[in-house]
């Protein structure tokens, strides 16, 4: 999502191609992405911040500028999950998939992405688990979506991937191995066990008996195999693989050397969500007298810095300090899950403009934040109140009841 709020393709595939570059030096050639979804308001809890965004064709155009990235690192792209996950819900709850209103939807939604991949020359497509959790009709589903939708009408004949370790709901060790045996019979090339290295084992077992049983044709296997075969061709190279790497490419100079990249990144990640008001530039609204009220949470850094003297910064200093550095005005106050102090109240009520960041505030953990956030609405008045979501963009973005 931060790399579709830039509207910079050609940066999303610098963006990719470094990280490419990077799991290639720790010996990664394939890489289990771009996520093709296309976000809604019914998705976007499962989803969260891993779209490119709401509009289909962006979301394919995003995802082929980062397919191209890493394909450039010399690392294979993988799109997921087809079909979508309002799709795949449909299908767990029974509803057909060769219905004409869900061939619509299909059609207009979440082929678009893959259709400007798969021209762009997609490596693979790993298939919603989901597909493989539905009432009674899994198999019957599952295989409208790969020899129906995938290879006669997206006219796909690449490799096709169940990621069986990311069923939704918990399974019991019989339909864990059930799920990859099906799977493959019905034209999966790869499979995706789970980490329980005994489940491993069935899942290897039960398909090898299937084979010698005649129930999983021995012509689907070396058709699987072929498609794999083919790819690990086309993106692997054993003179790659095995080669030492130069010590201006190990990891570490690498993450140097993108330092650059990944700052313009951030920086024309910022989104302006919402501004009804008007309060952006905020100068506009401010004397040099004016005093600003800066909120922020305390929360831990998820890189913290090594111990030292500053192991214990606060991660949003920096911010207040480029903050005051603009204005001659700015009060920094932190906040923790105890909600409203005196000392907010105190600042509130004399400060001109009010600056609150949230940081992950939808976190069940973390529900103070919104509590904090409604507060400080409410004791500001008609003063010009700013939200920052400082991590995850849907802090505060649906709660009516503390609209910024």
């Amino acid at each position: 999502m931060a790399l579709g709020a830039t509207r910079s393709p050609k940066l999303t595939a610098e963006v990719a191609r470094a990280t490419g570059a990077e799991l290639s030096a720790i010996g990664i050639n394939w890489n289990m992405g771009p996520l093709l979804d296309v976000l809604d308001d019914s998705n976007s809890q499962m989803i969260g911040t891993r779209a490119f965004g709401d509009e289909p064709g962006d979301v394919g155009r995003f995802g082929v500028s980062f397919m191209e990235g890493m394909r450039a690192a010399g690392v294979g792209s993988f799109a997921k999950y087809f079909p979508g996950i309002q799709t795949s819900e449909k299908a767990q709850d029974g509803i057909s998939l060769s219905s004409d209103r869900a061939r619509d939807e299909l059609e207009s939604t979440d082929m678009v992405p893959f259709r400007r991949a798969l021209s762009a020359g997609l490596d693979g497509i790993v298939l919603n688990p989901a597909l493989w959790n539905g009432r009674g009709n899994a198999s019957t589903q599952s295989s409208h979506v790969i020899h129906h939708v995938i290879r006669r009408q997206l006219g796909y004949d690449g490799l096709l991937i169940c990621d069986c370790a990311s069923i939704p709901t918990p399974l019991e060790t019989s339909s864990a191995v059930r799920v990859p045996l099906d799977a493959a019979a019905i034209g999966c090339d790869m499979l995706f066990l789970r980490y329980d290295p005994d489940v491993q084992i069935q899942c290897i077992e039960a398909i090898y008996d299937a084979i010698y049983m005649g129930k999983l044709p021995t012509s689907t296997v070396y058709q699987s195999f072929q498609r794999v075969d083919h790819i690990k061709n086309v993106r692997l190279s054993w003179s790659v693989a095995l080669d030492s790497p130069k010590p201006q490419d190990s990891l570490s100079g690498l993450i140097s050397r993108h330092e650059s990249i990944s700052r313009h990144a951030y920086e024309e990640m910022v989104t302006v969500v919402r501004d009804e008001g008007s309060l952006i530039p905020i100068y506009k609204k401010l004397n040099s007298n004016d005093p600003i009220l800066l909120l922020t949470p305390v929360v831990q850094p998820i890189h913290p810095p090594p111990n030292g003297p500053n192991s214990a910064m606060d991660p949003f200093e920096h911010f207040g300090r480029a903050l005051a550095a603009r204005h001659p005005k700015v009060r920094h106050a932190p906040y923790t899950p105890a909600g409203i102090q005196e000392t907010h109240t105190a600042l509130i009520a004399s400060s001109s403009f009010i600056i609150l960041v949230t940081s992950n505030a939808r976190n069940s953990e973390r529900d103070e934040q919104a509590k904090f956030a409604r507060e400080v609405l409410r004791l500001s008045g008609k003063k010009p109140l700013l939200a920052i979501a400082a991590s995850d963009p849907y802090d505060l973005l649906l709660d009516r009841s503390c609209m910024l």
